[in-house]
């Protein structure tokens, strides 16, 4: 087995093709998103790699660079959780624990080159939603388990079945706001840079400051274009937006991603529900059989935040499956 860093010429390609092989890869293990990451996050070194047989079969894609916390090196994903390595051949089988034992040997490796402290990485929940994994493989290669949750939709229900599942509560307010506010969504086959711009502005004014680099919301809209995201825009009569959602998706798995609202708007506003319901029937339409809402809580077993229950309690409102997603850190 050989390991294809980023460096090498047939890497890009490579990896390329092997995210259209995997059933089970998500818009995090697409080349779209390694570029995205370059430009949110200031990480030293791109340990990256792909492994692959003699023959040039592709076994793994393996997400892998460093970020600074606290003065310390860590693989992670700015201070939360990197992609696990996705891997092409079942878990039980003994192809995987040969490929496996490989990928975390070399990971060590890279490790102990850069001086890394440690390697936080979590499985993406849809392998357990989908059958495809049982338990925290994690552990069988050293790693400390650690679990989180999140919100799973299947939007293979008709309309009117994810409609009756969501709280009722949530009926009154999206009905609510359908009457003051209307709905544009920005996809690769409608595709306008000023209303992204709307996006961009929103998270300013929600955070009352630039929290990145405008090239970052750029390489955004860059997704849109692409065909891996779609955007989500409410607009009052006035023609002001409001709110906004992005999502992302690749294939059939769709991601809730980021989202900004007027501060000025009240908490009945329904906006922010509106925009998930819209997300929730657009993620249907380009064919997605699941919308993953993101995490619900950083770690299950910590002190929660107001926020972050706040956060919990409206994302499982829209109904659907909660699911655990099997973590892990390892400390070099």
């Amino acid at each position: 087995m050989e390991a294809i860093h980023t460096d090498h010429k047939d890497f890009k390609t490579l990896w390329q093709k092997g995210e259209k092989l995997s059933p089970g890869t998500t818009f995090f293990y697409t080349d779209a998103f390694h570029q995205w990451n370059q430009k949110i996050y200031s990480y030293q070194t791109d340990d990256t790699f792909v492994v692959v047989s003699p023959s040039k079969e592709i076994l793994a894609l393996v997400p892998l660079y460093t970020f600074q916390e606290n003065g310390k090196t860590f693989y992670a994903r700015g201070p939360g959780y990197m992609r696990a390595p996705l891997f092409f051949c079942p878990f039980s089988s003994n192809h995987f624990n040969r490929v496996a034992t490989f990928v975390f040997e070399h990971i060590k490796e890279c490790a102990q080159k850069h001086s890394v402290h440690a390697h936080r990485l979590g499985i993406e929940a849809i392998e357990l939603l989908e059958g495809r994994l049982y338990f925290n493989v994690l552990m069988d290669y050293g790693y400390k388990p650690e679990y989180g949750v999140t919100n799973i939709i299947d939007t293979r229900l008709k309309p009117e079945e994810l409609w009756t599942n969501l709280r009722k509560s949530y009926h009154r307010l999206i009905n609510k706001a359908k009457k003051s506010f209307h709905v544009k969504i920005v996809d690769s086959q409608h595709f306008d840079f000023d209303l992204c711009e709307e996006y961009r502005k929103l998270h300013h004014l929600a955070a009352g400051r630039d929290t990145r680099p405008v090239e970052s919301f750029h390489v955004m809209y860059a997704i849109i274009k692409e065909n891996k995201a779609f955007l989500v825009l409410v607009f009052d009569a006035d023609g002001k937006a409001r709110g906004a959602h992005f999502f992302l998706y690749n294939g059939i798995y769709a991601y809730s991603g980021s989202a900004a609202n007027d501060p000025s708007l009240d908490s009945l506003s329904g906006v922010g529900h509106l925009a998930v319901w819209e997300g929730v029937l657009c993620a249907q339409r380009l064919g997605c059989h699941f919308l993953d809402q993101g995490p619900l809580m950083h770690q299950r077993g910590e002190a929660s935040s107001e926020k972050e229950i706040n956060i919990d309690y409206f994302k499982q409102g829209f109904g659907g499956e909660r699911v655990v997603i099997f973590r892990g850190i390892l400390e070099f």
